[in-house]
C-alpha cells in the first residue's frame, strides 16, 4: 500500500479561503483506499468552525526546538470520509480569527514552524510516508527541511517531495533574516542562498529546488516562477481544469506518484 501525506493550509470543510482548500480536501478521499493510504495535516486554527473543532480528538503532544525556544505542538486528529486529518496545535502560532494574516513575517514564522512540526509528528503517529505532497507556499521550507535536516531519519529513508504551487505567495517580503531563522540541523546558508532576496517567488523557488517533483495546481502562477520549475528538469505536471472537473485528476496524480 502506497502512503502519502498532504502538507497545507487549509482543506474543507474545515477552513477554506481559496481553491487550494478544495483540492485538498477532495482529492485523498477518491483514492483507492484499498491501494492508497493518504492522511493530511493541517494547522489547528482557532477560526475554525466550533462544529469541526468539536470533532477533533486529543491524540498527544511533546516540545519542538523552533527559533531557539521549545513550542509545544499539540496533535489533534479526527476521520473523514475515511481518510485520516490531524491538525497540528500551538495557540501562540495559530490564532487569531483568519488563517492568514496581512503581516508576511509573522505568517512565514508561523508556517516554518508548521512544516517542521509536520516532519517531528510522523514518528508519534507511525507514518512513514512514500510521499510528501505540499500545498501551497506554508509548505515552502519543508522540502529543504526533510533532504537536509532528517534525511538519515528511517522513517523518511523512501520519501518523496511532490510540491504543488498555487497563486496564493505572499505579496510582500519576509524579514531580511528570515534565512539565517530557518536554518538548523543540516540545513545551510548555501542551501538556502536564493532567499538572499526573501520575496515569495525565491521561497517557492527553493521548496522546488529540494522536491522530487511539481504540480502547477492554479492558472495564474506567475510566469517566472513556471519557467523556472520547467527548467528545473523535474517531473513537473501542468494545470489541467479539465481533469479537476470531471476527476480524472486523482489517476493523474497517482500516475504522476509512481513515476518520480
Amino acid at each position: 500500500m502506497k502512503k502519502i501525506l498532504f502538507a497545507a493550509s487549509e482543506s474543507v470543510p474545515f477552513i477554506k479561503t481559496g481553491g487550494l482548500a478544495d483540492v485538498v480536501g477532495s482529492l485523498p478521499k477518491n483514492f483507492d483506499k484499498e491501494e492508497f493510504d493518504v492522511r493530511v495535516i493541517l494547522p489547528k486554527y482557532a477560526c475554525m468552525k466550533a462544529e469541526w473543532k468539536e470533532k477533533l480528538q486529543y491524540k498527544t503532544h511533546f516540545y519542538m526546538d523552533f527559533y531557539w525556544k521549545d513550542r509545544y505542538v499539540g496533535i489533534l486528529e479526527t476521520e473523514l470520509d475515511g481518510v485520516k486529518f490531524y491538525f497540528i496545535d500551538n495557540e501562540d502560532y495559530f490564532n487569531g480569527d483568519k488563517p492568514y494574516t496581512s503581516n508576511g513575517i509573522w505568517d512565514i514564522e508561523r508556517f516554518a514552524f508548521f512544516s517542521k512540526a509536520v516532519l517531528c509528528i510522523l514518528p508519534v503517529i507511525d507514518f512513514k510516508p512514500d510521499v510528501i505532497h505540499c500545498h501551497g507556499w506554508i509548505s515552502h521550507v519543508l522540502p529543504a527541511y526533510l533532504k537536509k535536516a532528517y534525511i538519515d531519519d528511517p522513517i523518511f529513508s523512501n520519501s518523496k517531495i511532490v510540491l504543488s504551487l498555487y497563486d496564493d505567495m505572499p505579496e510582500t517580503d519576509f524579514a531580511a533574516d528570515f534565512k539565517e531563522k530557518i536554518l538548523f540541523g543540516g540545513v545551510t546558508e548555501e542551501d538556502v542562498k536564493i532567499l538572499e532576496t526573501p520575496s515569495g517567488i525565491n521561497l517557492a523557488k527553493l521548496a522546488a529546488n529540494w522536491s522530487d517533483g511539481i504540480i502547477l495546481g492554479s492558472e495564474n502562477i506567475s510566469e517566472e516562477l513556471v519557467q523556472y520549475c520547467k527548467d528545473s528538469g523535474l517531473p513537473l505536471m501542468e494545470y489541467n481544469a479539465e481533469a479537476l472537473q470531471n476527476g480524472s485528476y486523482v489517476e493523474d496524480y497517482n500516475s504522476f506518484y509512481d513515476n518520480l
